[in-house]
């Protein structure tokens, strides 16, 4: 039977992750990197950031405010599956190794990852109570479905499973995007109503269809047929143009990671936000984000779709070598691309993409001048998941210049065809703002933001202002 082997293959991780790098993670190693809640940072309204949760949190006695870069990732594998599972040092180089990861995968896996960041910002206190804001960011959601015969395949080829039907149909639901906003904030007595509209420019996406996944392999024990059983389709935007790897068989040609024209991927979104207080000493808020967001992508937007019944004789996919294989290249026979494979065709389509709805709801009772405590719930809506998320929080001002805060939170995943999945996590916030300067550190997994690569989740945000009375 023919042997088809590839170079050497390496991985290099960026500090920041964009869609194309995840998409690249996914197809060299079946698991790469959860919602964004910022559940720590939604109980922060005189933290300039936190605007970016409730359009009606504007920081107290602040005229004039500036936001500098500021950045946040949330990412997750399901289980407890971690970074070190996947990736090791081989002669300086990170490459992949999943002979330990697969042991600790489900019968259903999934990843995730929401990052934003955003550049730079604005906002403006105007008489009788209004206020103006205005900014640009850029965000990655992304969410993949996987099973676990997708994985033992990719490392450990077909060879070990003859006689078995393996399931090959990865679903995804990623794509990034730009956003330019504009809105504002209205307060009537102790009650705040704000808004705010986001124009959407799409950079890439990668989208499969629910209803179009199945991709079947098996190998005949006998005779060492391998057959392919296919419905299978999805959707790239910017991020692959072609099956066809003159050789490689499982590799995909990208559009060699340039950026999209934004302004022809477009969509809009709206914000909604309301905080009240009760009393003196109490403060409830509540938040709408993302509402109506639709990216329609038309640059470089294609279809591709595989159906059918393909019989392959005498071959066989090797596995880990086409990914850390140390032979040459021998292509021969009909194993000659993965479109000869799968028999993939390509059209040129449109097609959308919805942003996840969040929906925040939270409260702060000050206790003492320099003792607050809190309550959030958090909920996300997608195309893949969804996810709940509740979390109490204290907070202590030892300085005007600092405060400090701790929270203990627990979020539900609930994954198509996967088990719903709990997570409880200690969080972290530490502010502190020497004028005209603000500084905010926050995660809501304190572990996994410090120790991100023997963790399953990893979540963080910073940011620095500058904040004028």
């Amino acid at each position: 039977m023919p042997d088809i082997r590839s170079k050497h293959c390496q991985a290099n991780l960026p500090m920041s992750f964009s869609l194309k790098y995840i998409v690249i993670l996914l197809f060299l190693a079946p698991m790469a990197l959860k919602a964004q809640q910022e559940l720590m940072l939604n109980q922060m309204p005189d933290v300039w950031r936190a605007s970016s949760l409730n359009p009606a949190f504007f920081p107290d006695s602040v005229r004039f405010v500036v936001g500098l870069p500021s950045y946040s990732l949330d990412a997750a594998f399901s289980g407890d599956l971690t970074y070190n599972d996947i990736f090791r040092k081989q002669d300086g180089n990170l490459v992949v190794d999943l002979d330990g990861a697969i042991g600790k995968l489900g019968p259903e896996n999934y990843i995730v990852a929401e990052q934003r960041i955003e550049t730079v910002n604005f906002g403006l206190r105007l008489p009788k109570g209004f206020t103006v804001m205005a900014g640009h960011s850029m965000r990655l959601s992304g969410t993949v479905d996987f099973p676990k015969t997708f994985a033992e395949v990719y490392w450990n080829g077909n060879g070990p499973y003859v006689g078995q039907t393996m399931d090959l149909g990865l679903g995804s639901y990623s794509f990034d995007w730009h956003e330019i906003m504009a809105g504002g904030s209205k307060t009537f007595g102790t009650v705040t109503v704000g808004a705010r509209a986001k124009f959407i420019g799409g950079n890439s996406a990668l989208q499969t269809d629910p209803n179009r996944n199945r991709a079947d392999v098996y190998t005949d024990p006998d005779y060492y047929q391998l057959t392919i059983n296919s419905d299978y389709a999805f959707y790239s935007s910017s991020v692959f143009s072609s099956i066809d790897t003159a050789g490689l068989g499982f590799a995909l040609v990208t559009d060699n990671f340039r950026s999209a024209n934004i302004f022809k991927n477009q969509g809009w979104a709206f914000d909604l936000g309301v905080q009240a207080r009760v009393g003196e000493r109490l403060t409830l808020s509540a938040s709408a984000l993302d509402l109506g967001g639709t990216i329609t992508w038309k640059e470089q937007a294609y279809e591709f779709y595989s159906n059918g019944n393909y019989t392959y004789d005498g071959v066989y996919i090797p596995g880990n070598d086409i990914v850390n294989g140390t032979d040459s290249l021998d292509i021969d026979g009909e194993l000659d691309t993965l479109n000869d494979i799968f028999q993939f065709v390509r059209t040129d389509n449109n097609f959308k993409s919805k942003l996840p709805q969040r929906y925040y709801v939270g409260g702060q009772y000050q206790v003492l001048s320099y003792l607050s405590v809190g309550a959030n719930f958090f909920h996300q809506s997608g195309e893949l998941r969804s996810l709940n998320a509740v979390g109490a929080q204290v907070m202590w001002t030892p300085l005007s210049w600092l405060r400090v805060g701790g929270m203990y939170g627990v979020t539900e995943i609930i994954e198509k065809n996967v088990d719903t999945d709990y997570r409880h996590n200690i969080g972290l916030q530490v502010f502190f703002q020497m004028a005209p300067f603000q500084f905010h550190l926050v995660t809501d997994n304190l572990v996994g933001a410090f120790s991100p690569r023997s963790s399953s989740a990893a979540n963080l945000g910073l940011g620095l202002s500058l904040a004028f009375r």
